[in-house]
C-alpha cells in the first residue's frame, strides 16, 4: 500500500498520497490514533534514526558543517558570505542527495 503511494508521488505527483505518506508517521506514533502500534512505532523510530545517521555523514562528505540535526529537521553552515552563493550551495546538496537511489 505505501509502495503504491510513493509511486504515486514519483510518477503521477499525486497530493493525496503524498498527504498519506507525510501522516504515516505521526499516525503510527501517536498514541491516541486507530493506527497506534508501540512496536511499530519504535522499529520506525530506530530506522529514522539510522537514516538521520547516513544523512548526515552523506552531508559531512560533501563537506557541509552540521549545525543541528534532527529527524524533523537539518541545520547547516554553508560558510558563505553572500546570499546567492548559499543558494547555489544549499541547491547543489539537495540536487546531490536526491541524485543518491536511498533519497
Amino acid at each position: 500500500m505505501a509502495n503504491g503511494w510513493i509511486e504515486d508521488v514519483l510518477t503521477t505527483y499525486n497530493e493525496l498520497a503524498d498527504l498519506l505518506i507525510n501522516n504515516t508517521h505521526r499516525w503510527i506514533c501517536c498514541s491516541n490514533s486507530k493506527m497506534h502500534d508501540h512496536v511499530i512505532a519504535r522499529v520506525l523510530r530506530n530506522i529514522m534514526q539510522k537514516f538521520l545517521g547516513y544523512l548526515v555523514a552523506k552531508l559531512k562528505e560533501m563537506g557541509a558543517t552540521i549545525i543541528y540535526a534532527s529527524t524533523s529537521k537539518i541545520i547547516i553552515c554553508t560558510n558563505k558570505y553572500e546570499k546567492s552563493a548559499a543558494k547555489n550551495y544549499t541547491e547543489f546538496i539537495l540536487k546531490t542527495l536526491i541524485s543518491y537511489p536511498l533519497f
